[in-house]
């Protein structure tokens, strides 16, 4: 099979699983801020964030420097997961243990402290199926994987709804957390043990090299973590549950569509690695045409987002309650855009060798974003009683700052004119979309979604967005995956 042909059948795999958890999510997300309300709804969202901060340091950057390692040299995987393994369980305790004490010392309520304890567990267990799941992705094997997810959302999904109408709270909702992460480790360890050998190793050169080529990951792991997160812990000690419950929900909405920079990130990186192992036209090819597909899908899907925020809320919250989550949303719309473009940017850089560079840049993000919530989190908490609407600015403002830096750190010639162009036309086509939904008055979401699409569509098409050649080439590769 090509190597397209290949991406093509990974992203299957991953466009078929993420349909299906998008799904679950959406069940979630309509279930959780109604039975658990919006302050309940807050602190399950700071146990996430913070058992998602703590299991940074258990990871340590080795995921992704193993992906692109075992997919350069396959002979030597089974000897880089041994020690891998060994090395993410000693890290696993030390940060486990670390992360209970921690929590006690904040100000938060008990049955926060709780959720957090299982939550992080979770994290624990998940960060084993993690490891095992990217030695699957380097060699291009998605299925696994995308089972494993479909598995874990579906017990985490099913058991907190079931739960929840049993009349139990966000404890039992922690625990459907960890159930899931026991599940989804357990389908991908089998699936790994049934082709490698599964042990334990701790061979010092192999360790060395482990740590030192996973240290620039790491950097940009923990730093763009924590410009992601971080808002979620300033919401928590500046203005209380409430308002991080409106984040949360508008969040959470914003996540479910995060899927799609993911399935570019897992089915395409193993091949834009491989390209960039002798860099030249061919990597910069492959590089344009992923990025501008991701421009044509983008822009849509952000400001969709933007565009519906209001009758999403509505439909699912109620505005009663979650009214300023309207607000948090249709800003996430905007850095949707931008994080989509951001995740094709950071997969070429980390590909083409230049994490280093990009570490640095999420090093200034993570100083960036905290300097903007200080400032704009308590103005627009006491201008528009909502908190959230500033730290949502402050991601919307750091996911531009890292585009702008990553386009920078580019290698030469991979953004031409023809990468500008289309661009500006996809662009262009974003901005007809708000200009024909902007003046309906009061719409429905049918009506917002119709016009909306409609519009694009055929802004696409007129402009002819995507290159010729773009369009070629995606042809043949689906006439060759449906044959």
């Amino acid at each position: 099979m090509s190597l397209t042909g290949k991406v093509m059948k990974n992203a299957a795999f991953q466009a078929g699983s993420q349909l299906v958890t998008w799904l679950f999510a959406w069940v979630l997300l309509v279930t959780l801020p109604r039975y658990l309300g919006d302050e309940g709804f807050g602190r399950l969202f700071f146990a996430i964030s913070f058992a998602l901060i703590a299991s940074i340091f258990m990871n340590l950057g080795v995921n992704t420097w193993l992906v692109r390692e075992v997919a350069r040299a396959p002979e030597q995987g089974p000897r880089l997961m041994a020690n891998a393994m060994s090395l993410k369980l000693l890290l696993s305790l030390l940060v486990y243990a670390a992360q209970l004490g921690i929590v006690r010392g904040m100000d938060v309520t008990a049955e926060a402290v709780t959720a957090t304890d299982i939550i992080g567990l979770a994290f624990v267990v998940g960060a084993f199926g993690q490891t095992f799941t990217s030695y699957l992705q380097a060699e291009q094997r998605g299925r696994e994987p995308a089972l494993a997810l479909v598995a874990e959302k579906f017990v985490v999904t099913v058991g907190s709804v079931a739960l929840l109408y049993a009349g139990h709270g966000l404890v039992a909702v922690a625990w459907m957390h960890l159930a899931g992460a026991l599940t989804s480790t357990a389908v991908t360890g089998l699936a790994l043990y049934r082709h490698i050998p599964f042990q334990l190793a701790w061979d010092r050169v192999v360790m060395r090299r482990l740590l030192v080529g996973s240290a620039p990951f790491l950097i940009w792991i923990v730093f763009g973590e924590i410009y992601v997160r971080i808002d979620v812990m300033m919401l928590t000690s500046m203005v209380g549950d409430s308002v991080v419950g409106w984040y949360g929900a508008a969040f959470r909405l914003y996540g479910t569509l995060l899927f799609v920079p993911n399935i570019f990130m897992t089915a395409v990186f193993p091949a834009i690695a491989r390209k960039f192992a002798q860099p030249g036209e061919e990597a910069a090819l492959a590089t344009r045409r992923t990025l501008n597909l991701m421009l044509l899908v983008s822009i849509p899907l952000g400001l969709g987002m933007t565009l519906v925020a209001r009758p999403v809320i509505e439909l699912l919250f109620g505005l009663q309650e979650f009214g300023h989550a309207v607000e948090n949303l249709r800003i996430f719309g905007l850095s949707m855009v931008f994080v989509c473009i951001d995740v094709v940017l950071g997969s070429v850089l980390i590909a083409s060798d230049r994490q280093k560079q990009w570490s640095y840049a999420a090093i200034g993000a993570a100083a960036l974003n905290p300097a903007l919530n200080l400032l704009l989190i308590p103005w627009t908490q006491e201008r528009l009683g909502n908190g959230g609407y500033g730290a949502a600015l402050a991601t919307l403002a750091t996911e531009i700052f890292m585009m702008v830096v990553a386009f920078r750190l580019l290698p030469e010639g991979v953004f031409d004119r023809g990468s500008r162009l289309t661009a500006l036309k996809a662009a262009t086509a974003g901005a007809l979309m708000l200009a024909a939904v902007a003046p309906l008055a009061s719409p429905g979401l049918v009506t917002v979604i119709a016009v909306g699409a409609a519009t694009y569509t055929v802004a696409v098409f007129a402009l002819r967005v995507l290159p010729r050649a773009d369009v070629a080439h995606l042809m043949h590769a689906l006439r060759r995956r449906s044959t």
